[in-house]
């Protein structure tokens, strides 16, 4: 699935699209669905919770000093959004 303006990325797009930008050092928030932020909530219990946002339970992968990078999902301003994170810049971002 391709996304569109009226269309948020789900699945392995939204997936690789994360990988990407956490390869190349960005920090941008993905829009994604409301079905995908559920989906990631229900699979597996939280690394971290707060209200409005989670670390999806297990690592994406780790940083060049070990911490470990998770996919970060929010509802912000009524949009589902996904970005990978460190616990740590989660905590400052986030909540």
């Amino acid at each position: 699935m391709n996304a569109t303006a009226t269309q948020p990325l789900e699945g392995s797009d939204l997936f690789a699209k994360l990988r990407a930008n956490w390869l190349a050092g960005r920090t941008e928030w993905i829009e994604t669905s409301e079905d995908q932020y559920r989906q990631q909530l229900e699979t597996m219990w939280p690394a971290r919770w707060v209200p409005g946002g989670f670390l999806a339970g297990e690592p994406a992968g780790h940083t060049a000093d070990g911490q470990p990078v998770y996919h970060a999902f929010t509802l912000r301003t009524g949009t589902y959004e996904a970005c990978d994170l460190t616990e740590a810049e989660f905590r400052r971002i986030v909540g």
